[in-house]
C-alpha cells in the first residue's frame, strides 16, 4: 500500500535503535499504530540497556499511537513535514516531569511540543526512579524519495459524525471514476478520525467512507493535479 511509513529512532543510554512500523491488514484497524498504514516492527536493542530503557521501549511501543496522532494530525495539514526532532526528557515516578526540543528540523516548531505535550499524558508503569534520555523522532510520508513523487496527489481529511465528533476505525476507498484502470486505493481514520492518502495517480476519483453500523458516504467527483494536496472532510 502506497501510504504514510514512520521511522522513530530512539537513543537511549547511548545506544541507538529503530522502530519503523509497516502493513498488516488483518488486524482491527483501531489497532494498527499506523492506522491502516504498515504495521511491523523491526527493533534492534543491544543486550546492555539498561532496565529503565526497556521499560520506557515496552511503554512506547505499546502506546505510539499517541505519538502517531500527532504526526498524523501535522501531515493533515502539511503532508510536506519532515525532518527530525530531538526530546530532551526527564522522567520522575513514570510522569515525564520536563521536556525540551534540542532540535528540529522540521521546520514546525509547534511539532515538538505537541510531541511533548502526548508524553505527558503517559504514567509510565516500572519507572518509578529518576530517568533521563534523549527520544530523537524521525518522520517522512512514503513516496517522499521518489524523484517522480511531485507527480502524484496527496489527499488528507477527516471524518467526523452528525455531531461533530471524530470517527475512529472508518475506511476510506478512493475510487477512479470511469474505467481508466486506475486501481482502488484504501486506508483508515485514525483515532482524531484523520485519513491521509499519498501517491495518488492524477485523475477522477469518488471517496467512499464507510463503518460498521453507520451509512456509507460517497463524495463527488474530485479531479487530483499532480503535486496538488486536497482537504476533504466527510461527515457520516
Amino acid at each position: 500500500m502506497k501510504n504514510l511509513i514512520l521511522t522513530v529512532l530512539v537513543t537511549l543510554a547511548g545506544m541507538l535503535f529503530s522502530l519503523a512500523k509497516t502493513n498488516d491488514l488483518n488486524t482491527d484497524p483501531l489497532n494498527k499504530l499506523n492506522s491502516g498504514h504498515e504495521e511491523t516492527a523491526v527493533l534492534i536493542i543491544p543486550d546492555t540497556l539498561r532496565a529503565p530503557d526497556e521499560v520506557f521501549i515496552g511503554y512506547l511501543r505499546k502506546n505510539w499511537d499517541d505519538i502517531h496522532d500527532v504526526i498524523m494530525r501535522y501531515h493533515c495539514d502539511d503532508p510536506a513535514l519532515k525532518g527530525m526532532v530531538m526530546i530532551n526528557m526527564n522522567w520522575v515516578q513514570g510522569k515525564l516531569a520536563s521536556a525540551e526540543v534540542s532540535e528540529n528540523t522540521t521546520g514546525d516548531t509547534t511539532f515538538g511540543v505537541a510531541l511533548i505535550s502526548a508524553m505527558k499524558q503517559w504514567d509510565i508503569p516500572g519507572l518509578e526512579s529518576g530517568w533521563s534520555s534523549t527520544l530523537p523522532i524521525k518522520t517522512t510520508i512514503k513516496g517522499s524519495d521518489d524523484p517522480d513523487f511531485d507527480q502524484y496527489g496527496i489527499l488528507t481529511g477527516k471524518v467526523t459524525d452528525a455531531d461533530g465528533q471524530a470517527v475512529p476505525g472508518a475506511t476510506i476507498v478512493l475510487h477512479a471514476s470511469g474505467n481508466d484502470g486506475k486501481q482502488d486505493i484504501t486506508t483508515y481514520t485514525n483515532r482524531e478520525g484523520i485519513y491521509i492518502l499519498t501517491l495518488i495517480p492524477p485523475g477522477t476519483w469518488q471517496v467512499q467512507c464507510s463503518k460498521q453500523g453507520v451509512e456509507t458516504v460517497t463524495t463527488g467527483n474530485i479531479t487530483v493535479q499532480k503535486g496538488e494536496h486536497i482537504k476533504k472532510y466527510i461527515s457520516m
